[in-house]
């Protein structure tokens, strides 16, 4: 198993994010961290309820799991080889990971739940500001973006070609600043 394995069983739950913890990658719900992958992405972890489940996990695939050192491990977090790993047995795992962790529910700073509708959607109430972009800005002003690319994406994204819309919300959030600056 590879690490883009590990990362497609972890995105593949409900809710599922990647983020970063300590410069590597990990995988939240509720911004609870469930799995993570080693810089190198040689290594995952999942963190099992720690005990028997733990403990079963371990006894059942002893070359795929093992007890993380330490409070951690004992805690239930579980590295899992991913060069000896069957893809099965990592599901399992993962998706135990995370119902252990959607089950805490989410942490304090969560504080509101993904939105369902996609950017593009919620830009559609600002066409002439999106396009304003594109004409008369601070970005282009200031020479932060070219006016042939940002074309581009605005064409893009309005023929549905691709959706830029968390780029254009990014460039918008911008332009805004740029001007009040």
């Amino acid at each position: 198993m590879t690490a883009k394995d590990f990362r497609r069983i972890a995105l593949g739950m409900e809710g599922a994010i990647e983020s970063s913890h300590m410069d590597h990658p990990d995988f939240r719900v509720g911004n609870r961290i469930f799995a993570t992958l080693t810089h190198d992405e040689q290594m995952g972890m999942v963190a099992l309820p720690p005990g028997k489940v733990q403990q079963e996990f371990i006894r059942a695939h002893p070359s795929a799991f093992s007890m993380v050192n330490g409070a951690w491990g004992l805690q239930g977090a579980t590295r899992v080889h991913l060069e000896s790993a069957e893809e099965n047995a990592v599901g399992e795992a993962v998706t135990v990971a995370w119902r252990h962790a959607a089950a805490k529910g989410p942490t304090r700073g969560t504080k509101v739940a993904p939105s369902t509708r996609t950017l593009k959607e919620m830009l559609a109430p600002y066409p002439r500001d999106v396009q304003s972009l594109a004409n008369d800005s601070a970005l282009l002003a200031g020479g932060w973006i070219e006016r042939a690319g940002l074309r581009r994406l605005l064409d893009e994204h309005d023929s549905g070609v691709r959706d830029h819309g968390d780029r254009l919300f990014a460039l918008l959030v911008l332009n805004q600043w740029l001007e009040t600056a």
